[in-house]
């Protein structure tokens, strides 16, 4: 009786578990069609009231059901369904709105959410791309935003595919974006005395800035021929999600050839 009541009376009124799945019944077998059967007449009902073997081998209801099953007509039932009653209360909804003070950083969003460095360097080169571009549309002269290298070239600018340009001004803006971080205070220091405190730890790589702000290992490689990243390899913090993602990308690179040949690699740029 409570499923039949279920099934012929408002959905709204029952909780989501069984408003869901009495819905689902009905779109399939409409509610008219189901009928209640009484206790005396329902098969289901002969087991638990408890048949002796004797009286199950006379017992039609057993076997056949009720008889009306042979019928051409189901006789209609007027039992009452009662069901409880549900205090149906207006709930008015309420909306609210938060907001979360948080000063994050695009670049630290992105290297704590990918686990690739190539694809953080590709996402920053296509916004950099876009940020000059329409930086760009929005200037007139000829000292709009020169600070991306494909400035100069406006075909370069609109293509499709990145270039080495692209990637290397990507490499450079997340390598700066995370010394500031954790060497907020050297840099200060070189760019204000030129020097930085000899209690601090940077202090034995003689560090300096170059053209780009980027903080480099000094040292008396410079009149070398090796490549300049690899005389004066870019700083970058032990403890940074950076360095993780650069020693991952140089243990994949070099086919996982262990330690010493990821170092080698690693530091012919950091």
């Amino acid at each position: 009786m409570i499923v039949l009541g279920w099934l012929k009376g408002d959905v709204s009124r029952w909780k989501a578990y069984v408003g869901h799945r009495v819905q689902e019944i009905i779109s399939v077998v409409p509610a008219g069609s189901w009928k209640h059967v009484r206790s005396e007449q329902n098969p289901a009902d002969c087991a638990p009231r408890g048949l002796l073997p004797s009286q199950l081998h006379n017992f039609p209801l057993w076997f056949n059901g009720p008889e009306w099953l042979n019928s051409e007509t189901i006789p209609e039932t007027h039992d009452t369904i009662k069901m409880p009653e549900i205090e149906l209360k207006r709930v008015h909804a309420v909306t609210l709105q938060t907001t979360e003070n948080k000063n994050i950083n695009f670049v630290t969003e992105l290297l704590n959410k990918n686990s690739c460095i190539m694809t953080i360097i590709r996402i920053v080169a296509w916004v950099s791309r876009f940020i000059t571009i329409t930086s760009q549309g929005r200037r007139h002269g000829e000292d709009a935003a020169m600070d991306h290298p494909n400035m100069n070239d406006p075909a370069a600018s609109k293509q499709c595919n990145l270039t080495l340009s692209d990637i290397r001004c990507a490499t450079n803006i997340i390598i700066k974006h995370v010394q500031n971080e954790y060497y907020e205070q050297e840099i200060h220091e070189l760019k204000t005395k030129g020097r930085i405190s000899k209690n601090i730890g940077l202090q034995k790589l003689y560090p300096y800035l170059d053209k780009n702000n980027i903080l480099r290992v000094g040292g008396r490689l410079q009149n070398s021929n090796l490549p300049e990243e690899t005389k004066h390899p870019a700083i970058i913090p032990k403890n940074s999600k950076l360095a993780y993602l650069l020693v991952a990308r140089a243990h994949a690179t070099t086919l996982h050839g262990g330690a010493r040949l990821t170092t080698a690699t690693l530091r012919q740029k950091y």
